[in-house]
């Protein structure tokens, strides 16, 4: 499970780590270590063969999405709307990790229509 902070997402346990709270349980001070502790870091994930890059050297598409050079390189090749193909990937990601199993994905699709 992924939270969005700033402008980069964490993993609930990196929350939990960096806040020193329980998950969900986050108020102003929480937060305001999360982010003293992720300005100190320099190291982000590309969103999407989630290999550690930069902050600084990563390119950042649309107001979250981080890519390292060789994916940016592959995605252009593909497409020139990098933003819409991380939109469809974080989609995509999520619908496999919602629905397991081609019933569950079924029903979703029938609820959906």
């Amino acid at each position: 499970m992924l939270k969005h902070r700033k402008d980069d997402y964490l993993c609930s346990s990196c929350l939990r780590q960096l806040s020193g709270a329980d998950a969900g349980a986050y108020g102003s001070v929480e937060l305001g270590r999360i982010e003293e502790e992720m300005a100190r870091r320099p190291r982000r994930f590309c969103e999407v063969c989630t290999g550690e890059v930069i902050a600084s050297t990563a390119t950042r598409i649309g107001p979250r999405g981080l890519l390292c050079t060789e994916c940016q390189g592959e995605l252009e090749r593909v497409d020139s709307n990098l933003e819409v193909l991380l939109c469809e990937l974080s989609r995509l990601r999520y619908l496999e990790l919602r629905h397991h199993t081609l019933p569950e994905l079924r029903e979703y699709d029938g609820f959906n229509d």
